[in-house]
């Protein structure tokens, strides 16, 4: 099957050659995140415990969403597409969800919803995760001489319950 996908890759390679990126994406490690209150995925437990593993604690680490979603192109349209996208969950969140910082990974063509998995379409995207996680890549870096190697990881996917069951290959609740 064909449809539109985006390399990660090589759009990582475009964010992190822009100025200023770096020390964005490097901005949470010096805020203080308040044990009482929960705003961000930073102040949540589990990035927490990924700070102080060899993840996140590495400076040349990059931790991603996945945001999957249907919709319909045309208003009273029985046709739906999707879309795969990421966002760097390093950057802060009034710089996360800029259009110039989401990368669109891939475009789900229609005239429908898969019926059961969308796993057809995530393929290429898990093949360059594997990759990115095996830190296979060298990417330059705005303001360094030497390419770099940057171990990427996918941290969580958001999605509704439709879409979970598609990523997730999970049966719905009228299932035998």
């Amino acid at each position: 099957m064909v449809f539109p996908y985006n390399s990660l890759t090589k759009h990582l390679q475009t964010l992190l050659k822009r100025p200023g990126f770096l020390s964005s994406y490097q901005s949470w490690r010096e805020k203080e995140t308040p044990d009482n209150i929960m705003a961000d995925i930073h102040h949540g437990k589990v990035w927490k415990e990924l700070s102080t593993t060899e993840f996140l604690s590495n400076s040349n680490t990059i931790a991603l969403a996945l945001k999957v979603d249907w919709f319909q192109p045309y208003k009273h349209s029985p046709r739906s597409i999707g879309v795969l996208y990421m966002v760097v969950l390093n950057l802060p969140r009034e710089e996360r969800y800029k259009l110039e910082n989401v990368i669109i990974v891939g475009i789900l063509p229609g005239p429908a919803e898969p019926k059961l998995t969308a796993n057809t379409y995530l393929k290429p995207l898990v093949f360059e995760l594997q990759k990115l996680w095996k830190m296979r890549e060298l990417f330059s870096v705005n303001g360094s001489f030497f390419p770099r190697a940057i171990k990427v990881g996918l941290i969580c996917v958001t999605c509704d319950i439709p879409a979970s069951r598609k990523i997730g290959c999970f049966m719905g609740h009228m299932a035998d």
